[in-house]
């Protein structure tokens, strides 16, 4: 009681259980706004989906084709993820770690003053769940509008001339 380590643990403990609802909502919204994008790229392309059931391809095929499509997109959504939180923490690390160093310092009371203040840090748990949350979104846009297109009829796509 009235450690600052513990204070901070707790602190820590409260962000990530903030991280965790957060994420979850952000998943839940990039899914029904990329659900809306890759329906409209499969309604866009009935007419090859229809050419390739014709031709003999299961709707198993063409379900693999989309899935792997959003797969893709997801994965590069997680590269650039990575890789754009990586130079924003970055960019905050070398414009406020030396004034939180001091600060650090004093209220913990440090007597070693060779230590920094860091507020980089990789955690692989975090960056797996983040990874899995993202391509967990995308696959999970691809449901919806895949049932939807699986079940159309070829012949009735072939006709179409939208």
């Amino acid at each position: 009681f009235g450690s600052n380590s513990l204070a901070t643990e707790e602190l820590q403990r409260g962000f990530q259980s903030i991280y965790s609802k957060v994420a979850l909502v952000f998943a839940v919204i990039s899914a029904i706004i990329m659900m809306g994008t890759v329906g409209k790229v499969i309604s866009d392309s009935r007419r090859e989906t229809a050419v390739f059931r014709a031709i003999g391809a299961k709707r198993s095929d063409i379900a693999q084709v989309y899935l792997l499509y959003v797969f893709l997109v997801g994965v590069i959504v997680t590269a650039f993820a990575f890789i754009a939180g990586i130079a924003i923490a970055t960019w905050i690390q070398s414009k406020y770690a030396s004034d939180l160093t001091v600060d650090a310092l004093t209220i913990y009371n440090s007597t070693d003053l060779n230590r920094k203040f860091s507020l980089v840090g990789v955690d692989s748990t975090q960056l797996m769940m983040l990874a899995a949350i993202i391509i967990g979104a995308a696959l999970l846009s691809a449901v919806l509008p895949l049932l939807s297109n699986v079940r159309r009829s070829p012949i009735k796509d072939m006709r179409d001339e939208r």
